[in-house]
């Protein structure tokens, strides 16, 4: 069971089928813009078939304009993909500037220990060795 959706432009008498279902029953479809040409009416019809035939069509009532080529273009452009809107290059940002801010920070914090480190050995070298001297 499924259905042939089936348009015919405004001025032709010719029915070009748009899509095939054959997934069963449908209470509604969606037909993108995309398999239709821009800017052009558009009468709709359905047909109906199973395993013993096709039905009688079934014609819609109302006509469809689909939208401009332009139109279609710009409304494709407002849906950026995330990794380019502006919420995410702030958060990117943001996220590269801690991370930076953190390296920086451990390099300090490691080169200061290995300085006090140094001197601290160098203290426990001077100590042991006047101990040394004291004793000799």
């Amino acid at each position: 069971l499924g259905y042939y959706i089936e348009a015919r432009k405004k001025d032709d008498s010719r029915w070009e089928t748009v899509t095939r279902t054959s997934n069963g029953m449908l209470e509604e479809f969606t037909i993108s813009y995309q398999s239709l040409l821009p800017s052009t009416t558009y009468s709709l019809r359905v047909i109906a078939y199973n395993k013993y035939g096709i039905s009688n069509p079934t014609y819609s009532d109302n006509t469809i304009v689909t939208p401009s080529k332009l139109y279609l273009e710009y409304g494709f452009l407002q849906y950026q993909p995330f990794y380019r809107r502006t919420w995410f290059m702030v958060a990117l940002a943001a996220a590269s500037i801690i991370i930076i801010i953190m390296v920086i920070a451990i390099l300090c914090v490691k080169s200061k220990s290995y300085k006090y480190k140094k001197e601290a050995q160098k203290t426990l070298e001077e100590s042991l060795a006047g101990e040394t001297d004291e004793r000799g």
